[in-house]
């Protein structure tokens, strides 16, 4: 009857707890955790459940719930091999990580619980009070848990005596699950994003492209201007030279117009000449524009890698300070201890043999100064070639983006021929500020201008960032301007007859 009576008593205190904790949790303001936090606990455990079974002292179903990060309730209903009935409830704190990374982390818990069970052959209660440790390793791509526990446990009833629970579980998590999903989807949306930028940048390379097929195009007409116009000039010389023989008379008279036309000649090798020259000087800068492109390129490449060797290098001398003075700070013990411990010629023997040591530790902080003097000489020049490079940037009016590339501001883009951002359509640079702004009128197509056409007229633009857009307007009656065909066309309703009038639909 006295067993009975613990174990009914254990019960109710133990169910008694859950209310209180849950309600601690759920009342407790919400305060920012400290950034030391953060590291402890990279991914949140509060408010998941977990379900699965346990091999072991004893085996059976399962399960955990974490009221916050760090405190969670483990429970268990199964038997011993035995088969007795058994059901373990237990508190555990778990802020502990061992080893972390991208797959999984290894954690170490503990707390305190208790155990209450029936013995089918003695048909008998027993329970026992028990202090459980374990590690704990949840994977961060799989909503699994694995966990392994040991409990040395202390028998109330029947009798007193130790004794040991242990056992081995695996678990579902179900809070894991969602918090996958959640990130699998901000990882969609963020590729979503990353292509309709591509889209963007893909649209704006058709556009140049455009505008470098319609370069071309007329490149080509000139070129065949220019053919036609050497066709015209050798058939003029054929007629010169067909009617020569009849202005041999003439020749010393038009000796003066001769004159002029080898001036003329001599001007028009001139100006070719200076078309040359024009000609190789630009093809020259373009050829300097990429140059510089890819030393920019080289040089941010080269920033980087040297950033990431200068970060292992100063890691590895950090650690190497902590253990030098690790080794000092193990030097001074010995010394005192010598000078507190020990006397005559033993003394002796042992301050030789640590000053043997910290000559030896001398030379290793010396060649530590030597390292770190180098690595602070590297770090003073990767900084100038940062800020070289920050420079050339702004010279084209661009800013370093967090991936190190040279990117234009907000309302701006690359403009290859002036070789430096320029404002979009829509938008002119503000000399105060320096900033691309948004113009008070655009046109038609949505570039900034003055006044409107006189095909147009000046309304009030509500939906873009203008304050007024020009729209062509129709000088008929009945007529209305169509976007989609870029021409006036009749209104509904309205048909164009034979006379070129917008009338009425019969």
């Amino acid at each position: 009857m006295k067993s009975k009576l613990v174990i009914i008593s254990l019960t109710c205190i133990c169910v008694g707890l859950l209310p209180v904790f849950g309600t601690a949790a759920d009342t407790a303001p919400k305060q920012s955790k400290p950034a030391s936090m953060a590291e402890l606990y990279p991914f949140s455990q509060k408010g998941n459940f977990e379900l699965g079974g346990v091999a072991g002292m004893p085996s059976g179903i399962n399960a955990r719930w974490w009221i916050v990060d760090i405190f969670g309730i483990d429970f268990t209903i199964g038997s011993t091999i035995r088969r007795d009935f058994v059901f373990t409830l237990d508190f555990l704190f778990e802020h502990l990580t061992l080893y972390r990374s991208a797959d999984l982390h290894l954690r170490f818990f503990y707390g305190v619980g208790g155990l209450v069970g029936y013995d089918y052959q003695d048909k008998d209660f027993y329970s026992n009070v028990r202090a459980t440790i374990g590690l704990s390793m949840p994977f961060t791509k799989y909503p699994l848990t694995l966990s392994l526990f040991a409990a040395p446990a202390y028998l109330i009833t029947p009798k007193n005596k130790f004794d040991a629970n242990w056992g081995i579980a695996a678990r579902y998590n179900f809070g894991g699950v969602s918090k996958m999903l959640a990130r699998q989807r901000s990882l969609q949306e963020e590729l979503d994003d990353s292509r309709d930028r591509y889209g963007e940048l893909s649209k704006t390379l058709d556009a140049t492209k455009g505008e470098l097929d319609k370069t071309a195009g007329e490149l080509g007409r000139t070129r065949g201007e220019l053919d036609a116009t050497k066709g015209r000039l050798d058939t003029a010389r054929d007629e010169l030279k067909a009617t020569s023989d009849s202005l041999a008379r003439t020749r010393n008279e038009l000796s003066g117009t001769k004159s002029e036309l080898a001036g003329i000649k001599e001007n028009l090798d001139t100006t070719v000449d200076e078309l040359s020259d024009t000609r190789g000087k630009l093809m020259s800068a373009r050829d300097q524009l990429s140059g510089m492109k890819r030393e920019l390129e080289s040089t941010r490449t080269e920033l980087v890698s040297t950033r990431d060797q200068l970060s292992q290098a100063k890691r590895k001398l950090d650690d190497r300070e902590s253990d030098l003075l690790m080794k000092q700070k193990e030097l001074d013990q010995a010394k005192a201890s010598i000078r507190d411990r020990l006397a005559g010629e033993a003394r002796k023997a042992e301050e030789k043999r640590v000053e043997q040591r910290q000559v030896e530790l001398d030379r290793e902080f010396q060649e530590f100064k030597r390292q770190k003097e180098s690595w602070e000489k590297e770090h003073a020049v990767q900084k100038r070639k940062r800020e070289k490079l920050e420079a050339e940037c702004a010279a084209r009016r661009g800013i370093i983006n967090e991936y190190g590339y040279c990117d234009c501001r907000e309302h701006e883009q690359w403009n290859s021929d002036r070789s430096a951002c320029v404002c979009v359509k829509g938008y002119e640079l503000n000399s105060t500020t320096d900033r691309c702004e948004p113009c008070e009128l655009v046109n038609y197509y949505g570039a900034c201008t003055d006044a409107c056409g006189p095909d147009e007229k000046k309304v009030r633009h509500w939906k873009g960032p203008n304050k007024y857009i020009c729209i062509k307007k129709c000088s008929k009656k009945n007529e209305a301007w169509s976007d989609r065909k870029n021409a006036c066309v009749c209104k509904d309703g309205y048909y164009r007859d034979e006379k070129g009038e917008c009338v009425p639909r019969k």
